[in-house]
């Protein structure tokens, strides 16, 4: 598919493909991430909740607002899902 038929999908499945991004069932391309903004950080927090939690005991550590944190949590998510490493 191209970008433009990627971003074309209806809003109401827009979390099911965020949800095989975070689940790493689906492989999205950089322009995709860097374009749709999908929600894997939001619901990478349930998919990973291991992960998620160590992330954010190590930001309470640095003294990050949970604001912050919870924001922050997608960078990693977008990376790991674009990697295929979580």
């Amino acid at each position: 598919m191209t970008l433009a038929e990627q971003l074309a999908v209806p809003a109401k499945f827009r979390r099911l493909v965020s949800w095989l991004l975070a689940s790493q069932r689906m492989r999205p391309t950089a322009a995709y991430m860097a374009v749709a903004r999908p929600w894997v950080g939001a619901i990478g927090r349930y998919v990973h909740a291991d992960a998620y939690a160590r992330f954010t005991a190590v930001a309470g550590e640095v003294a990050a607002t949970k604001d912050t944190y919870k924001h922050k949590c997608r960078l990693p998510s977008y990376l790991s899902c674009r990697a295929g490493d979580l």
